[in-house]
């Protein structure tokens, strides 16, 4: 498959969860993961609360529905086999997905470019993925195995920097998914996405008060080949 890239945006104010697009089908890790992250989490912990953080993530996501670019419902999409020649797949989507995901989370009070350094890795846990129940539909016409849970592709973010300018935070990542689930072409129990990513993100919080504050995080993605597939 060809390389891909992806971009998502997500602005919060107060205290809510930070909003993030789900799409029944997305070449992307980050954006398989809907709502997963809340507004604070773009950010570090704050240096007096410790410099070692576990935290514990679940996601439960459920479509019947799949969206092209312009966020109409389609049940058709266009396929092109490994010799060129296209073909009409009719979708018929049911899909719960569900993900446990831990992170460790360091902080050593470090200091980079005058920025507060941080890092993390998440070893998630789930069911097939959205994307995977897709592919598995459109090339053998059936269903996933939804009950197949399993280990899913670990993210590492070894690059996290803070700046603290008067009410202003502003932080720029940088870390890579690893393609550590399982993952075989044409398989319907795949927890795994079968190629490497590389991930960056940038976020800007204005503190409002004690307890308020204004978020903006914009968050990147590009895929490496993956083989044996072609649906974009």
């Amino acid at each position: 498959m060809r390389r891909t890239a992806t971009l998502l945006i997500a602005a919060v104010v107060g205290l809510g969860a930070a909003a993030q697009p789900a799409r029944a089908y997305n070449l992307s890790h980050y954006s398989a993961m809907p709502g997963i992250a809340f507004q604070d989490d773009y950010f570090l912990p704050a240096p007096e609360l410790g410099r070692l953080f576990f935290a514990q993530y679940s996601s439960w996501y459920s479509t019947d529905t799949f969206r092209n670019a312009d966020g109409n419902v389609v049940d058709q999409v266009q396929v092109t086999g490994p010799r060129g020649e296209t073909r009409t797949v009719d979708l018929d989507l049911d899909v719960d997905y569900g993900l446990l995901g831990p992170l460790l989370l360091w902080s050593p009070g470090w200091r980079v470019l005058g920025a507060r350094y941080g890092g993390f890795v998440m070893v998630p846990v789930s069911n097939p993925n959205v994307a995977a129940s897709l592919e598995t539909e459109i090339g053998l016409g059936r269903s996933v195995d939804t009950s197949a849970w399993g280990l899913g592709d670990v993210y590492a973010q070894p690059l996290w920097l803070e700046w603290n300018v008067d009410a202003f935070d502003i932080t720029a990542a940088s870390g890579f998914w690893a393609p550590s689930g399982r993952y075989a072409a044409g398989a319907d129990d795949n927890t795994g996405f079968g190629f490497w990513g590389h991930q960056f993100q940038t976020a800007t919080r204005y503190r409002i008060g004690e307890h308020g504050a204004l978020s903006f995080a914009v968050t990147g993605e590009v895929n490496q080949n993956k083989e044996d597939a072609d649906v974009v």
